[in-house]
């Protein structure tokens, strides 16, 4: 079994098997590395691209490291993790920078859809942020022209709260006011 680094230094890899734990992966700059596999090793972005699934799928990772001249690609077709939208699932640490593109497909989004693009398996946050996207920006006013906004936040998930996700619509903001010194929290609507 092989064990060995692999580089991408050009082209495109699609990994639809399995790798062995310690292969490790590094994606330069004309790599793409992609595929509906499972990389049990670490996979490290440096100049190239990573763009999970076959249009769309999931690709599972045993670490993600994405440095900043990378890009991370997603296309979203649907609701369905795996099938109608591409996911990474990582079991190990993830640390996030470079840029985030997305492909929304022609498909009818609603206010409250959500889309865990990265599934972090582990129990650490997820480390930084793509280019001018920090916790709770806008990444899309206007999704496939339905007047809805897509966000993104790195504490998504049900049960972690690590994960990279992006939503449809409006986010809310709590504001606490004080009047006699307790402070009361107030919803004020979409910002």
């Amino acid at each position: 079994t092989y064990t060995g680094q692999t580089v991408v230094q050009e082209g495109t890899l699609l990994v639809n098997g399995s790798t062995a734990a310690a292969s490790q992966f590094i994606v330069e700059d004309e790599g793409i590395l992609g595929g509906t596999g499972r990389i049990s090793g670490s996979v490290t972005v440096a100049g190239g691209t990573l763009s999970p699934g076959l249009s769309p799928g999931s690709l599972t990772l045993g670490g993600l490291t994405m440095q900043l001249d990378s890009t991370f690609e997603v296309d979203i077709n649907g609701l369905t993790p795996g099938t109608q939208y591409d996911q990474l699932i990582v079991s190990g640490n993830v640390s996030v920078a470079g840029e985030l593109q997305v492909n929304f497909g022609n498909f009818t989004v609603q206010h409250g859809n959500r889309f865990m693009i990265i599934r972090n398996d582990g129990d650490q946050p997820v480390t930084g942020s793509f280019d001018g996207l920090p916790e709770g920006a806008y990444l899309n006013m206007d999704v496939n022209g339905s007047g809805l906004p897509a966000w993104i936040s790195y504490r998504g998930g049900e049960i972690e709260s690590n994960d990279v996700v992006i939503t449809i619509g409006w986010r809310t903001v709590e504001i606490h006011l004080t009047d006699d010194g307790v402070p009361n929290p107030v919803r004020l609507g979409y910002v």
